[in-house]
Parts: structure tokens; C-alpha cells; sequence
């Protein structure tokens, strides 16, 4: 089980403005959108030939191109990755011997985390898009009249949630690729937690 949510351990990150880029954000994002298609069920197509099929290619495509970027990351020998990130240094919580540590992160390691996660969520929004398109259709005449608007307004909320989620990472990690691992850094390496254990 710990493989498979491997991936959203990103969300175990502590970080100044973390909250808004993890929850405030795309929910505001998500919100409004699916009230949006809601207002306008009339001319937006939802499945077939709609907005599912209008964001599953890119899906696929951001799905390998972030799968790239964290081999890239992974393997690139430049010396500022592997310092720790300047200002307020993120931290994610680390089991070493029945003990939990607060580690912070390098940016090697925080890219690495951030692609992991935004390749989890992109395959991941294909497939509840697939299984949304060929499901929903079958399952719409059997909910109530008096509730369907929240139904499809909490399915539309939580997929915009994810393609948002993917939209708003997709800029951070744009920006540390092209300014934020290029910058010198004063700090030093990040201290293992068997280090700081003092063992």
C-alpha cells in the first residue's frame, strides 16, 4: 500500500504557501469551474466528444513528459540541486528507527517529489475520466432529481480539483526548472536523520 500512495507523500510537505498551492487554490479553481458547467450544461459536453476528451490526450502527454523531468532531475549532475532550498527550507517527515524526523528537502529532492506527484495525478485524472465517461451515463438516471445538481457539481468539483492541482504545480516546478536551481546557495547539504540522531 505504501508504493502506491508513495506519490502523494508530496502532500507531507511543510512549507510557507503550501496550503494555498495544495488546497486553497485549486478548490477556488474547481469551485467556480464546475459552477460555470453547470450554468451552461446546454452547450458544454461533459463526456462523449466533451471536456473529458478534451483533456485525456493531455493528460497522457503531461503524464510522460513529467515522468522525463523526474528521471531528469533524478540524474542531472548539477551541484546546486543537491543544496538545500534557501529562505524557508521545506521539510517532509522522515521514519529512521521507530523515530520521525522533520528532514528538509534539497531541491533535487523536492523536484523529485513535486514531478512524482504531478505524473500520480495526471495518470491518475485520465483514469477517472475514462471510468467517469462510460459510468456516469448509466448511473445519472438512477439519482434523484432533488439531488443530481450537488451530485454533478461534487463530481465536477473533484475532477476540476485535479486537472487545477495539476495546473498550479505544473507552474512551480516551470519555476524552479527555469530560475530557482540555477541560483547559488549559502546552506549547506541536507544532514541525514541518522545525523541528526547523533548515533
Amino acid at each position: 500500500m505504501r508504493i502506491w500512495l508513495a506519490p502523494v507523500r508530496y502532500y507531507q510537505i511543510t512549507h510557507s504557501g503550501k496550503l494555498m498551492r495544495d488546497w486553497i487554490a485549486p478548490s477556488l479553481v474547481a469551485a467556480v469551474t464546475a459552477v460555470l458547467v453547470l450554468i451552461n450544461l446546454k452547450t458544454i459536453r461533459i463526456f462523449e466528444r466533451g471536456l473529458i476528451d478534451d483533456f485525456n490526450p493531455m493528460l497522457a502527454m503531461l503524464a510522460g513528459l513529467y515522468i522525463a523531468a523526474l528521471t531528469a532531475v533524478a540524474s542531472l549532475p548539477n551541484r546546486n540541486l543537491d543544496r538545500l532550498i534557501q529562505g524557508d527550507t521545506p521539510t517532509i517527515p522522515v521514519l529512521e528507527r521507530g523515530t520521525i524526523y522533520q528532514v528538509e528537502l534539497t531541491r533535487r529532492r523536492y523536484l523529485s517529489l513535486l514531478f512524482g506527484f504531478l505524473a500520480y495525478l495526471c495518470i491518475f485524472a485520465y483514469l477517472v475520466g475514462i471510468v467517469a465517461k462510460h459510468t456516469a451515463p448509466l448511473l445519472s438516471p438512477l439519482i434523484p432529481a432533488d439531488v443530481a445538481t450537488w451530485v454533478n457539481f461534487g463530481g465536477l468539483f473533484g475532477y476540476f480539483f485535479l486537472i487545477a492541482s495539476i495546473l498550479i504545480h505544473s507552474i512551480v516546478g516551470i519555476h524552479y526548472l527555469q530560475e530557482r536551481i540555477h541560483r547559488a546557495s549559502s546552506k549547506p547539504d541536507a544532514q541525514r536523520p541518522d545525523d541528526k540522531s547523533g548515533s
